[in-house]
């Protein structure tokens, strides 16, 4: 009986807090009972609380499995920093859509970068709503230029190493995807393409716990 119990619990983890302790797994997309949103304050605080209650709990690696349309830069930096600065090993799965923030998040320094095979990825450089008086409108635009070049060069530090931009400066693969930007809104991109151009390390065919480890063992974090 008390497994059964434990069973519903761990269910119930799973469901309503994006969360599976025994197998070290956050799950992470918008909030399922509301329009999808992708990435806002309630989905960033719960991720904090889960990072931070599996990297207490052990420093054995911590999986993410991200499905989203992106969301606000301002939530989706805070998940960024708590997986750089975490203390485990974080495989980072994604899957379905990786659009905007999503195409972001995976860049975190302590990632090893999966996608699945029939994931679907989207670039850009984000949409922005101004309201207010003339001078607020002028900080929040001078604001999302900030964000804009810190997206650039969070790409670049991880894409970087990707065979494609081998003897390549950090300067001339942020000219590259700038490039890309400058021709169409949005720069959709293939799981092979986002692994060719170094938005992610590499297809995964498996979401196993013990696969994912398996694959991510020989990989180098950078």
């Amino acid at each position: 009986m008390k497994n059964k119990k434990e069973k519903v619990y761990n269910l119930d983890d799973i469901h309503d807090h994006s969360i599976d302790v025994e197998n070290r797994i956050i799950y992470l997309h918008s909030i399922l009972e509301h329009e999808d949103v992708g990435i806002d304050y309630r989905v960033a605080a719960s991720f904090l609380k889960n990072i931070c209650l599996l990297s207490n709990l052990n420093k054995d690696p911590i999986i993410i499995i991200q499905n989203t349309i992106g969301g606000s830069w301002f939530d989706g930096m805070s998940i960024f920093d708590a997986i750089s600065n975490c203390d485990c090993k974080v495989l980072y799965v994604a899957t379905g859509e990786v659009a905007s923030l999503g195409s972001i998040l995976l860049q975190a320094k302590n990632c090893v970068r999966m996608t699945t095979k029939n994931s679907t990825w989207c670039i850009h450089e984000g949409s922005l709503d101004i309201s207010g008086s003339c001078k607020q409108s002028r900080s929040i635009y001078e604001m999302q230029v900030l964000a804009t070049e810190r997206m650039y060069n969070i790409y670049a530090d991880r894409c970087i190493y990707a065979p494609y931009h081998i003897g390549s400066t950090k300067e001339k693969v942020i000219n590259f995807i700038r490039a890309q930007l400058s021709k169409k809104e949005d720069w959709y991109l293939s799981a092979e393409e986002a692994v060719k151009y170094g938005f992610a390390d590499i297809i995964i065919t498996t979401l196993d716990r013990k696969g994912l480890i398996n694959v991510s063992r020989n990989m180098s974090l950078y």
